[in-house]
Parts: structure tokens; sequence; C-alpha cells
């Protein structure tokens, strides 16, 4: 937490291995995770990242980026996807949504809620054993930031 422009973002971009530090730039330190430290790379063999502002598809539904994100991310066979995509629908109640287009400026979508759900949803499919969410309740209404926590 801290006010904006403190750094949130760019220090959970060096600790997710997301950020390439420009020319000058210089971090100390080392990232460990159960007493082990991280190498350059390993983040992504355990972590995932979600980000403040989504990157979804427009055109595609929730389950259709589940689904997807599972094929490019996993080895499962398609039974074993379509239910990880199942669980993860009901877990982050997207159940009602799973088919409706995420939408985006100039068509009518899901809700801001549910495309965040959407993008943890999306990170969610390798299963993970660390989840790091920029600004996950940003822009959103207390239910639904209850329910995202």
């Amino acid at each position: 937490m801290g006010p904006s422009g403190s750094g949130k973002t760019s220090l959970l971009n060096v600790i997710s291995q997301r950020a390439s530090l420009s020319k000058g730039s210089i971090v100390e330190g080392c990232v460990s995770v159960n007493d082990r430290q991280l190498d350059a790379g390993d983040f992504g063999k355990m972590g995932a990242f979600v980000q403040q502002d989504d990157v979804l598809v427009q055109l595609l539904t929730p389950k259709e980026l589940l689904t997807f994100a599972a094929r490019m991310k996993t080895n499962l066979g398609e039974a074993f996807i379509a239910d990880r995509v199942d669980r993860i629908l009901r877990r982050l109640q997207l159940d009602g949504c799973k088919n409706t287009m995420v939408g985006g400026f100039m068509r009518k979508g899901l809700s801001g809620g549910e495309r965040k759900r959407t993008s943890i949803g999306y990170e969610m499919i390798t299963e993970p054993s660390l989840m790091i969410l920029d600004e996950p309740t940003s822009g959103l209404d207390s239910h639904t930031s209850t329910k995202i926590i």
C-alpha cells in the first residue's frame, strides 16, 4: 500500500521478474520463496501475476479465455481442461456470465468485477503456488472487492 506514484507496481514487476530495468537502474537484494532464492525466469514456474489493467480479448467469453489459457499453459487433456475451467468459473462466481463476451469500450460485456475475476481466473489456470495481484480491487464496489479478497 502506498500513495500513487510510490513504486508499488514497479516493485511487483521486479519481484515477479516482469521488469526490464532502464539503463542505469540498480536493484539490490534477492527474492526467496520457501528459503530458496529465485533465479532469473523462476517466478513463472511457480507464480502468476495479475496486472492492474486487464488485457482480455474482448470478443471471447470467460469460459473461452480460461480454456485457451489452459491449452496454452498446461499439458492437460480436454476433459481435464474442461473440469479445471468449470472449477475456476464456479470458485470465482463467474457461472452466470461464463458465456458472455468480455466486451469493451464499443461493445457491452462483462462488468468491471467480472472482468477482474476473469483476469484472476486466467492466471489461476496453472494452479500457481503464489499469485501477485496489482491493485486487484481498484475501481470496484465494496461488495465485489470483498469477494475478490
